[in-house]
């Protein structure tokens, strides 16, 4: 990844993806940026290449402030552009995996403060009686 994040995230020309595409909305890399374009861009050829990854499909979970996520799968480099029923299996899972990944960000932030609320009733040197 720090290879990716210092040489090739810049010129990753699906990174505006994110702008113009709209969540569960199934997306492959190759398609959004034209096939040619994609396969002999720096970014393909340098990066993907070397790893065997070509076309890249997927869907964007989430689009926040402070917070981006996406599903991604990388195909081998020599299937070519994925195609309509790639993106048709995308677009069914695609609202399944948003929600899983919703569900688990909200479990795992109750249970950071939950433990927080603990740690805090740990510090108070008194007794305290909690009503709810």
């Amino acid at each position: 990844m720090t290879l990716y994040n210092e040489r090739y995230a810049a010129i990753n020309p699906v990174m505006t993806s994110g702008w113009y595409c709209e969540i569960d909305q199934p997306i492959s890399a190759a398609r959004y940026v034209g096939k040619e374009a994609y396969f002999t861009s720096r970014y393909a050829r340098e990066f993907l290449a070397p790893l065997g990854w070509g076309d890249a499909i997927g869907s964007h979970l989430m689009k926040l402030q402070n917070r981006y996520g996406i599903l991604a799968v990388f195909g081998p480099w020599d299937r070519g552009a994925f195609g309509d029923r790639d993106l048709d299996t995308i677009r069914q899972i695609a609202p399944h995996v948003r929600r899983a990944v919703t569900i688990a960000d909200l479990l795992d932030s109750r249970s950071v403060h939950a433990g927080m609320m603990s740690a805090a009733l740990d510090l108070v040197s008194v007794g305290i009686l909690l009503v709810d």
